[in-house]
């Protein structure tokens, strides 16, 4: 299936991932994959949506999804 992989301030970039892929899964996937030219260790250290919702990493992606990689929020300032 693929996926579009958004990264904020980064282009979006087309990911194939296998069939019944849940999020948590292809975050891994994707953070041990040469597939992407974005850095993809930042989906494991950030938000992440789906289609631009918050969801849980046992949520099964379909093909056409969105996954978007946010910053974390950093506390502190004013």
């Amino acid at each position: 299936m693929q996926v579009k992989i958004v990264k904020l301030g980064a282009a979006a970039q087309t990911a194939n991932l296998p069939e019944g892929m849940t999020l948590g899964q292809a975050i891994d996937y994707l953070v041990n994959s040469l597939e992407l030219t974005i850095d993809a260790q930042d989906f494991a250290n950030s938000k992440v949506l789906v289609n631009g919702f918050a969801v849980d990493e046992d949520t099964v992606l379909k093909d056409g999804d969105t996954v978007t990689s946010t910053p974390p929020k950093i506390a502190g300032g004013n």
